[in-house]
């Protein structure tokens, strides 16, 4: 097994976004299952302006939904921030990509729990974005699909690394894009080692 490193691109200090109030588009979305048996979903963003100095422009970030009956509040005011009010379902992609379609969303990521020696950053919030569409931002969309797909597939090689027998649990893969139906990449969950506190 080999580990291919490129200088310029995994050189850089902070390939992670920070705190602070981000204009985002969503890129993707990923359905796993926790360790816990917990259907889950992560949904890509690509920062499109970042309020504070612009330092995380184009970066992606990500946000788990689990998809239970106890935590659907948190993807209702997802949804409530595109001002979506009708009913959906968050366990069909075609219904979540109808909401994700709508354009960007102002995010605001604040410093959360300590995860491996590092302060996590998560999503505090979602509200309306009520400016005017950029064009400009097409192409930054574009790259944060691809960006995206990247996480999710590291995330399925790292699931494979830690487990003996290979990919297990109840995934459906990854499906990217707002509208567009992603690359359908095959992807695995993370697996119960790898540590994710849920």
């Amino acid at each position: 097994m080999s580990l291919k490193v490129n200088p310029e691109k995994d050189g850089e200090e902070n390939e992670f976004c920070g705190a602070g109030r981000k204009l985002s588009h969503a890129v993707g979305i990923s359905r796993w299952t926790a360790s816990t048996g917990t259907p889950m979903l992560t949904m890509g963003f690509v920062v499109l302006r970042d309020s504070d100095d612009g330092k995380d422009n184009g970066k992606v970030f990500t946000e788990r939904f689990a998809i239970t009956q106890k935590a659907v509040f948190r993807i209702a005011r997802w949804a409530l921030a595109y001002n979506y009010r009708a009913e959906f379902d968050a366990q069909a992609d075609e219904d979540v990509k109808k909401i994700m379609a709508k354009g960007p969303i102002v995010a605001v990521l604040a410093e959360g729990s300590e995860y491996k020696g590092k302060k996590r950053i998560e999503v505090e919030s979602f509200a309306p974005y009520t400016g005017d569409y950029d064009p400009a931002w097409d192409a930054k969309i574009a790259a944060g699909e691809a960006e995206f797909g990247r996480i999710v597939m590291r995330m399925a090689e790292a699931a494979e690394r830690n487990s003996n027998s290979g990919p297990t649990g109840g995934y459906g893969g990854a499906t990217g894009g707002y509208g567009n139906g992603g690359d359908g990449r095959p992807t695995a969950p993370p697996q119960a080692d790898d540590d994710i506190p849920f």
